[in-house]
């Protein structure tokens, strides 16, 4: 497991392709017609943009495709892998990451203009996410021997280390009040969920038990966890307060793999589902009921994410031979 968290946030990924059984999808929008793979789409706040990664041109960059005009715009072009891009709150900027002989952390505008290096250490800096108020960056980085947790403002500068723990500390996000982050932490050989304030201070273990707890996500009103474990004996989907009380599992879920997604109105929760070569999308109301696949085929389905509005989704699909994105109207 704890090497599976270091491929994830090392960004190696593995490119699939498989047959579809069913290429009828009604409620399907494709997007991206290429042959190769596209990855890690995301809505801008706005809506009418759609950020995503491609290895289309040999390897990994960082595109937009305005859903109104139908266009396509390829932001970077380096000679090293771009990827995992990200956007601010404010939709004016991306922050994203590019491999040389490590990662590192890059921000530039939205029209792909004005790109910085944000950090430059030995080792790997990556998973960049930008505080709610859009003045820091929270990020993970090998820079001190393991991953670790730290902040900087969005120009790279005061660059300050917030966990210190023997194990990794990844799987982070910001509170959506920008005081506090979550995170999952490598504690005796087993992830635990953790917080701590976003100066470093109050850090708290919200978990303690001998299975992995792992990737947890904060409630749009900052009131709740969602986080995945194996502690049932089955990979479901758990709920639990802000200071690790009020556990409560939202039964079990087959092959359940990836974190919780929270809707906008943090009324649905999205994961993936199954064998990475058959994953489904599925959704789930975040009371435990209504439990239901949103996509049902015999490929990868991966990186679903919710417009800003909650009626629609972002997800990347090989139902037509090689991963390209697709849009699906949820309500």
């Amino acid at each position: 497991m704890v090497a599976h968290y270091r491929l994830t946030y090392l960004f190696i990924l593995t490119t699939l392709t498989a047959t579809a059984q069913d290429t009828s999808q009604p409620s399907w929008r494709r997007i991206t017609v290429n042959p190769t793979d596209d990855f890690h789409a995301s809505y801008s706040p706005d809506g009418r943009t759609l950020l995503f990664d491609s290895d289309r041109s040999g390897h990994n960059e960082v595109y937009v495709y305005d859903i109104a005009s139908k266009k396509t715009t390829q932001l970077t072009n380096s000679a090293f892998k771009s990827d995992h891009p990200r956007w601010f709150a404010d939709g004016k900027r991306i922050v994203f990451e590019q491999f040389d002989q490590g990662l590192e952390i890059y921000a530039m505008k939205s029209d792909g203009s004005g790109q910085k290096r944000l950090t430059n250490t030995p080792g790997h800096n990556a998973a960049g996410f930008v505080s709610p108020d859009g003045k820091k960056i929270l990020f993970a980085s090998t820079r001190d021997g393991n991953w670790e947790l730290y902040v900087m403002l969005t120009d790279g500068t005061g660059q300050k280390r917030l966990t210190g723990n023997s194990g990794d500390d990844l799987g982070h996000q910001w509170s959506p009040d920008g005081s506090k982050v979550v995170y999952m932490s490598e504690i005796e050989g087993n992830w635990e969920i953790c917080s701590i304030n976003s100066d470093g201070s109050d850090y708290r273990r919200l978990t303690s038990h001998p299975a992995a707890d792992e990737g947890p996500r904060w409630s749009p009103d900052g009131k709740t966890i969602v986080f995945t474990s194996d502690r049932d004996g089955a990979r479901s989907l758990f709920l639990m307060n802000p200071d690790g009380s009020s556990l409560i599992s939202l039964g079990s879920l087959p092959g359940g793999r990836s974190e919780g997604i929270w809707s906008p109105d943090g009324m649905h929760i999205l994961f993936v589902s199954g064998a990475e070569n058959e994953a489904d999308i599925c959704m789930i109301n975040a009371d435990g009921s209504n439990l239901r696949n949103l996509t049902q085929n015999k490929v990868r389905e991966a990186n679903p994410s919710w417009s800003a509005d909650g009626q629609s989704i972002v997800f990347v699909s090989a139902v037509d031979g090689n991963l390209e994105i697709y849009t699906m109207f949820i309500r």
